[in-house]
């Protein structure tokens, strides 16, 4: 499957699932390049859409997703747990038939992000500069009540 973000990756979109966003298509460059263009548009959009609602922004937090991933909800009739969410990121849960493994995943949309890496990509704060294997580096907390199944 084509990475994100190029030109080959179109998808017919038969009809929208959802009510608000646009589809916005960038040449391959790589993994940061591409998602951090796609984090921009979707904050720009997300300031444009607030400011006709006279608010800051018009959504609260990001969801990063890949192609290939499915969002399952752990709650017994399959709704969105109800989460109240404080927190700048959480982690969410990514699951193959063999392992499962946490990434920053969602994002409060008041805090401005960057992406880093060329293929082993990670989300951080844009003056984020501590790195993962410093002794006062804090994970932020996990998203409960849902999963990517990759």
């Amino acid at each position: 499957m084509p990475p994100t973000g190029t030109s080959a990756s179109k998808t017919p979109l038969s009809e929208p699932r959802m009510s608000l966003g646009k589809l916005v298509e960038h040449d391959w460059v790589d993994y940061a390049t591409n998602r951090d263009k796609c984090l921009q548009d979707a904050t720009q959009w997300s300031r444009d859409e607030g400011a006709k609602q006279g608010r800051r922004h018009s959504v609260d937090y990001f969801l990063f997703m890949k192609p290939r991933h499915r969002l399952v909800m752990t709650s017994s009739n399959g709704s969105l747990p109800s989460i109240k969410l404080v927190e700048d990121a959480y982690v969410v849960t990514e699951r193959s038939e063999s392992s499962s493994w946490g990434q920053i995943g969602l994002v409060s949309s008041r805090v401005p992000w960057r992406w880093v890496g060329k293929v082993h990509e990670d989300l951080r704060r844009q003056d984020d500069t501590i790195s993962r294997e410093a002794s006062n580096f804090e994970p932020p907390a996990t998203l409960p009540g849902m999963f990517l199944d990759a």
